[in-house]
C-alpha cells in the first residue's frame, strides 16, 4: 500500500520484541502482532494478549531510536491482526479504552484493503491512516467559501459551509466509513468498482466535471477556522474556509464515487508519461462543489446519509431509458431506445405492448417496460448481425425492427402462448440470448434462425413440464434471478441440440454451444471439488499426488492448470476426477462420514453410482462416427439433473 521500511518474520525484533509485520507513514511506524485461535484457546480470550501488547509500547518506541533506519519514527501504532477470532464488546473495550489504543484487524479488514486497493490504488493508504488516528499535516487553508446561517441545524450547533475545493486534497484528509468494515455502527455502502470507472471516463475521456456537491462531515467544530470577508443578505457570509489538521478525518457521506473516480482519473493520467506537466496541471485544476456539515457525530452522520438517500428521488430505469434517445442518440443506449420506440409505434408484434413514460401516463398491465427489453437488447446485440454501425442512424433502427419483428411474428405464428411468454419482462430476457445464440451459429441467416425457432416450439410442445402450463405466469415466478434464467436457456439449447440429433439434421443445421460453465452440472462439479480440496489438504497439503488420481490424469491437470499449486491443479478436475478420489480405499472413510446415513446416501455404492448417471447422462458430448448412437442413448438430462439436485442439497448442508 506504499509505507515506508516494511519489516517483519521470526528474526525481526524492535527493542527486543519479535515482531510479526511492521511498516511506517510520517513519524508513525505500526507494528503488529499476529494471533490465530489456537493460539489463545477454544474460547477465543483475547483480553492477555491485548494487555500483553500494549505493554510493549515504551519498549517499542525506545527501541525505534537505537535504529537508524527506524529512528525516524518517534510514534507507534499498535496492532493485533486475527485470524479466526471473534471479539466481544469487553474485548473491543479493552482494546480501545485504555492509552495506547490497540487497534484490532481481522480476516474482514485485511479483504477491505485489499479490494480498496485495487479500486483507488494509492488513496487506500490514507484511509487506512484515519483508522490509526495518523496525525495528518495537510490542511485546507483559505478556501473561498459561503456560510449560510439561521438555518434549523444552527441552534444544535450545526454549520455548513458550501466551497469548492480539489479532490484530490480532499481524499488525502476524509474518510468514507462503509457497513462492509463490520467492526463499527457505520453507514455508508461499499463502493463499486465500475460505477469508479465509469466516471474516470466521464473525467478524463469526457473531459467533464461534476456541480453536484460532495456531502462531507465533521464533528470537531475546533477543526474549522472561517474568516468572513463580507455578509450577504437572507443571512448569509462570505468568506475564507481553512480546516486545520487533526486526528479526526473528514467523513464523507455522499459522493463517494466521485472522489475514487477522481483518483482513478489520477492513476490513469500518471500511467501516461508523455505530457506529465500538462497532467499535473490538469490535476491541479480540477475542482468539485463541497458540503462541510460540522458538529454532526457519527449516529447523526448515519442519519443524514439515510435521509439523503431514502427522501431523494432518483430517475426510474424506465425513464433514463425513455432519455437515451434525446440525449445519447450517437450511442448504443440511444440506439436501442430509438428502436424500443419503434417497436412500441410500429406495424408489428410489439405495437402498443411496451411502457415508455414520454407515450404513456401509467404502465397498463401486462406492459414490458423500455428499461427490460433495452437492458435485455444491450445485452444480446449480435441478433442484429453487425447491422448497427457507428452511423446508428433511422436505416439501421429500420433494419433491425424488421428483423426482431420477424422473429416475434413467426414465434407468435407457431403459437401465441409462448409468444406472449417471451413477449413478458422474464420471457424477453430468455429470448433474445437463444436468439443471439441462433443467429451467431448461421451469421446472421435467418431462415437457419427460424429453423432453430420451430425446433424450440416443438421442445416446449412436447415437454411434460411445459405442457398445459401457462407459462408466462408459471415461469415468471421461477424464473425469478440470474441463475436460474440462465440455466433454464441452457437447458433449452440442450433441448434444442437433443431434437436435431434425434431427428438427424445435424448436417443441415448445427448444434449450438451449450453453456455448461453455468449449468446445475457446472455448481455441483465445483462444491464437490471444493469440499473434497478442504477435506484432504486438511490431511496431507500435497494430497493431490499421495492419495488422488493416476499419474496420467494427474498431468492431463497439470497442463491444463494456470496456477501451479495442488489447489490451482486440482480446480481444473472434473466429476471423473472427484469420483475416483472419493472411491479411492484410503479416501472413502472421510467421504461416508459426510453422505451416508442421515446426509441422504444409504451406501458408498449409491453415492458413486449417482455421480456415475449425472456424469454419464448430463452431459451433450461432441459426437464421432459410431460413438454417436450409444452416447445419445443414454443422455437424459431430466434423470441427471434430479440426481444433481439432490447431491447439490447434502453438499449444500454439509456447508
Amino acid at each position: 500500500m506504499g509505507f515506508e521500511n516494511p519489516q517483519g518474520g521470526t528474526t525481526f525484533k524492535i527493542g527486543g520484541k519479535q515482531v510479526a509485520a511492521a511498516g511506517g507513514f510520517g513519524n508513525i511506524y505500526i507494528i503488529i502482532d499476529c494471533v490465530l485461535s489456537q493460539e489463545i484457546g477454544d474460547r477465543g480470550n483475547i483480553k492477555s494478549k491485548i494487555e500483553e501488547w500494549r505493554g510493549n509500547y515504551e519498549i517499542f518506541k525506545n527501541g525505534l531510536e537505537e535504529e537508524d533506519i527506524l529512528k525516524k519514527y518517534n510514534d507507534v501504532r499498535l496492532v493485533i491482526a486475527t485470524k479466526r477470532i471473534r471479539l466481544n464488546e469487553q474485548d473491543r473495550n479493552l482494546a480501545a479504552g485504555n492509552n495506547p489504543k490497540v487497534y484490532i484487524w481481522n480476516e474482514q479488514f485485511f479483504e477491505y484493503y485489499k479490494d480498496l486497493k485495487k479500486k483507488i490504488g494509492k488513496y487506500a493508504k490514507y484511509e487506512l491512516l484515519r483508522e490509526i488516528n495518523f496525525p495528518e499535516e495537510l490542511t485546507l487553508r483559505d478556501v473561498p467559501a459561503i456560510k449560510p446561517n439561521g438555518f434549523f441545524g444552527t441552534d444544535l450547533g450545526i454549520n455548513y459551509y458550501i466551497a469548492s475545493v480539489n479532490p484530490l486534497d480532499l481524499l488525502k484528509i476524509s474518510y468514507v466509513a462503509r457497513r462492509e468494515r463490520g467492526d463499527q455502527a457505520f453507514y455508508q455502502r461499499m463502493i463499486s468498482e465500475n460505477k469508479i470507472n465509469q466516471i474516470e471516463y466521464y473525467i478524463n475521456h469526457n473531459r467533464k466535471q461534476f456541480y453536484n456537491n460532495v456531502i462531507v462531515a465533521i464533528n470537531d467544530r475546533d477543526r474549522i477556522k472561517f474568516t468572513p470577508s463580507k455578509a450577504l443578505e437572507d443571512r448569509q457570509e462570505i468568506g475564507e474556509l481553512t480546516i486545520e489538521k487533526t486526528t479526526e478525518p473528514l467523513w464523507i457521506i455522499d459522493g463517494q464515487h466521485r472522489l475514487y473516480g477522481y483518483a482513478k482519473a489520477e492513476e490513469k493520467l500518471n500511467s501516461n508519461r508523455s505530457d506529465r506537466e500538462k497532467n499535473n496541471k490538469e490535476k491541479t485544476n480540477w475542482k468539485i462543489p463541497v458540503s462541510f456539515v460540522v458538529g454532526l457525530d457519527t449516529k447523526l452522520q448515519g442519519e443524514l446519509f439515510m435521509d439523503i438517500n431514502t427522501t431523494q428521488t432518483s430517475l426510474s430505469a424506465d425513464y433514463i431509458w425513455d432519455l437515451y434517445s434525446i440525449y445519447n442518440e450517437s450511442k448504443l443506449e440511444g440506439f436501442i431506445s430509438k428502436l424500443i420506440k419503434k417497436m412500441n409505434v410500429g406495424d408489428g408484434y410489439f405495437k402498443g405492448k411496451i411502457y415508455i413514460p414520454s407515450s404513456s401516463i401509467k404502465k397498463d398491465k401486462g406492459q414490458l417496460t423500455i428499461s427490460k427489453i433495452g437492458r435485455a437488447i444491450k445485452e444480446n446485440k449480435q441478433i442484429f448481425n453487425e447491422m448497427i454501425s457507428s452511423k446508428r442512424d433511422e436505416e439501421e433502427v429500420n433494419k433491425a425492427f424488421r428483423i426482431i419483428n420477424t422473429y416475434f411474428e413467426y414465434i407468435n405464428e407457431k403459437n401465441i402462448e409462448y409468444a406472449n411468454f417471451f413477449s413478458s419482462s422474464v420471457g424477453i430476457q430468455t429470448i433474445l440470448p437463444l436468439l443471439k445464440t441462433f443467429t451467431n451459429a448461421y451469421d446472421g441467416d435467418e431462415d437457419k434462425v427460424k429453423e432453430y425457432i420451430e425446433i424450440l416450439v416443438k421442445d416446449l410442445d412436447n415437454s411434460e413440464f411445459y405442457k398445459g402450463k401457462n407459462l408466462k405466469k408459471e415461469l415468471s415466478k421461477t424464473l425469478g434471478n440470474k441463475t436460474t434464467k440462465e440455466e433454464f436457456i441452457n437447458n433449452l439449447i440442450n433441448e434444442v441440440n437433443e431434437i436435431i440429433i434425434d431427428e438427424g439434421r445435424q448436417d443441415g443445421l448445427k448444434l449450438l454451444p451449450s453453456n455448461e460453465s453455468k449449468s446445475i452440472f457446472a455448481i455441483l462439479e465445483k462444491k464437490l471439488r471444493n469440499l473434497i480440496n478442504d477435506k484432504l489438504s486438511a490431511i496431507n497439503k500435497n494430497w493431490l499426488q499421495t492419495r488422488g488420481v493416476d499419474r496420467t490424469k494427474y498431468e492431463n491437470l497439470l497442463k491444463k492448470a494456470k496456477e501451479k499449486t495442488p489447489g490451482g491443479i486440482w480446480a481444473k478436475a472434473g466429476f471423473g476426477e472427484c469420483i475416483t478420489v472419493m472411491n479411492r480405499n484410503d479416501n472413502w472413510p472421510i467421504f461416508e462420514k459426510l453422505f451416508v446415513s442421515l446426509k441422504g446416501y444409504k451406501n458408498k455404492k449409491e453415492l458413486i453410482d449417482d455421480l456415475g448417471r449425472i456424469y454419464e447422462y448430463g452431459r451433450i458430448p461432441a459426437y464421432h462416427g459410431d460413438e454417436r448412437e450409444d452416447k445419445v442413448s443414454k443422455y437424459n438430462r431430466q434423470a441427471a439433473e434430479k440426481l444433481a439436485k439432490k447431491l447439490l442439497t447434502v453438499l449444500e448442508s454439509l456447508s
